[in-house]
């Protein structure tokens, strides 16, 4: 039986999502989303100051989370080469 789990959007996260024109990235990333949903432990866990976070690839772009037992927090979508610098902050 698969394990229930609640998934969680911040704002910032839906603004972010929003600023994608791409229709064929925003696919990519839904697809992505739901095989968070499906195995929330298969993100690739963060270090240093985002211990405790996880991300997805979906180049060029990094889905960010947080998932803690029956939740998953979607925190950001954003460009690789923004999206760690400022979860850092």
């Amino acid at each position: 039986m698969p394990i229930r789990v609640r998934v969680e959007y911040t704002k910032e996260f839906r603004d972010d999502l929003r600023k994608i024109r791409d229709g064929n990235l925003r696919n990519k990333i839904r697809k992505a989303i739901e095989k968070i949903i499906d195995s929330p432990g298969k993100g690739k866990p963060l270090k240093y100051e985002l211990k405790g976070l996880r991300s997805v690839r979906v180049p060029p772009f990094r889905i960010i989370y947080k998932y803690n037992n029956d939740l998953i927090m979607l925190l950001k979508v954003e460009h690789r080469k923004k999206s760690y610098k400022k979860m850092a902050r």
